[in-house]
């Protein structure tokens, strides 16, 4: 099963499954008919190299318990080949590496970064103020005009977000954090100190959600890049593309999202739906 090529699950998927996929996208989007929902925050967090089979409750406690609140599926999908950056910039534009969407993992400072439209152009036009808050250098290539606020930060991307979000008038980051894809070539994806470094990123990441939780009117996206297999990633094997893709929110309800695939180019349009949701 794991020698299959990556894209028996993914770029071909069935006229089944995408049925499946729009239909539980359109539910996920079909909130009460009151009024359109003022955000206060938009929170898009991305734990590099999760599989989705570490979010658990003993593993990730502060993060389960907000999903438990909205709506989570493991059946997410990353690009071919699943690797970071690839999969980051298809998350932002929307586009697959095969249908014009970056096909390098490689970037350094100084070359060109990412052109056309992108999530952060989307909330900026909505009226929200856009930070992207990341890890790895090379995510550098995703830095755009759509967003106001950008920060490197290794170290504290987490806390850098959340006084971003702080600020006056309503926020939108993405929040890219690292460990996981440094712990799983090391010691293997899912091993003890795999779950570990898990455990460690949830602690930070409850100052996000206690935040959110304490302001309220929040929008909360947890999902991923890539998973691996052992200690490998970025390969074709069907694990290696794993993902979680999880939303929560205190002012929209989302139907449940299990065993619903998802595939990270389609979060511009989860996103743009998403925020224009109605509220309770």
């Amino acid at each position: 099963m794991l020698d299959t090529p990556l894209y028996i699950t993914t770029r071909k998927r069935s006229l089944v499954q995408t049925v499946a996929l729009v239909s539980a996208v359109l539910l996920l989007l079909m909130c009460g008919p009151v009024r359109a929902a003022d955000f206060s925050s938009v929170v898009v967090v991305s734990i590099d190299a999760l599989h989705p089979d570490a979010l658990t409750t003993s593993s990730a406690p502060q993060t389960m318990r907000m999903l438990e609140l909205g709506s989570l599926t493991r059946r997410g999908m990353s690009t071919n080949p699943p690797k970071t950056l690839i999969a980051h910039a298809a998350m932002v534009t929307g586009k697959r590496p095969e249908d014009g969407g970056r096909q390098s993992n490689v970037w350094n400072d100084g070359e060109p970064t990412v052109t056309g439209r992108t999530i952060f152009h989307d909330a900026q036009e909505r009226g929200y103020r856009t930070g992207f808050f990341y890890s790895k250098a090379k995510l550098g290539y995703l830095n755009n005009p759509g967003i106001d606020v950008v920060a490197l930060a290794p170290e504290n991307a987490i806390g850098k977000a959340v006084r971003f979000l702080k600020e006056d008038g309503p926020g939108f980051a993405f929040i890219h954090v690292s460990g996981l894809d440094i712990v799983g070539p090391q010691s293997g994806w899912l091993s003890k100190a795999y779950l570990e470094e898990m455990t460690y990123i949830d602690y930070y990441l409850s100052v996000l959600y206690d935040y959110l939780k304490g302001t309220g009117d929040y929008l909360l996206i947890v999902t991923s890049d890539h998973a691996g297999y052992g200690k490998e990633h970025g390969g074709t094997t069907p694990e290696e593309a794993r993902l979680p893709f999880g939303v929560v929110s205190d002012v929209c309800d989302f139907p449940t999202m299990d065993d619903a695939p998802y595939s990270v180019e389609e979060l511009p349009v989860f996103l743009s739906r998403a925020l224009m949701c109605r509220a309770r």
